[in-house]
């Protein structure tokens, strides 16, 4: 935040379910989008660049594509794939939490496993955190699984995204996946960092976000 605040209007929220923002009823990705929209209104923004980590770029990659109007820029870090429901893949998300066709990822049970020097940044105060907000996640995983897409699913402002190099959350398969989906995204890969490139690498990822922002 320190990086970039000098040059934007940053919001920050947490998503429903995680950190001190309350659950809403359903994990359903268009209950996600409806609520991100109602922020956007009572804060009467009337254009906005938007970007996420994880489940948030997954969110991030939607929200753009549906509200074009309105999103100028996307940014998307260690995530945003989108998986295609049916009923064998509903079936097994719902007897098997860590089965998450939905994000497409691989299941990080572990809080170390997000960074490429857990030594560095895997505080105490951090595990707590990652393991408080595990319920959310699961939660939804298994609703975005089961869950229709929404119609629109690609962006059509430019977008950028934004990679850690050892990112075990979203591998080099799925990050070239995503690539390949959204048309001439912008793809940057941040060296010795996981899938946290912000908390690792907080320089070099502002430093990209200033670049693609500034941008014509």
């Amino acid at each position: 935040m320190e990086h970039l605040a000098d040059c934007f209007d940053l919001i920050i929220p947490d998503l429903p379910g995680f950190g001190g923002t309350p659950r809403l009823a359903d994990f359903r990705p268009q209950s996600y989008l409806i609520w991100l929209r109602r922020l956007t209104t009572v804060l009467k923004v009337e254009s906005i660049a938007v970007g996420g980590s994880g489940v948030g770029a997954t969110l991030t990659r939607l929200f753009a594509a549906q509200y074009p109007s309105l999103v100028s820029r996307a940014v998307l870090s260690g995530g945003g794939a989108l998986g295609r429901p049916g009923p064998p893949r509903g079936l097994l998300a719902r007897f098997l939490p860590s089965f998450d066709p939905a994000q497409s990822r691989v299941e990080v049970t572990a809080p170390d496993a997000l960074f490429h020097d857990p030594r560095a940044h895997c505080s105490d105060e951090f595990r707590r955190v990652f393991l408080n907000s595990r319920g959310a996640s699961s939660e939804i995983g298994r609703a975005f699984a089961e869950s229709a897409p929404p119609p629109a699913l690609d962006p059509a402002c430019p977008t950028l995204l934004l990679w850690g190099s050892d990112d075990h959350y979203c591998p080099t398969a799925i990050q070239q996946s995503i690539a390949s989906e959204i048309k001439d995204a912008r793809q940057v890969e941040i060296f010795e960092a996981g899938h946290l490139v912000m908390v690792e690498q907080p320089f070099r990822f502002a430093a990209h976000i200033r670049d693609f922002l500034f941008t014509k």
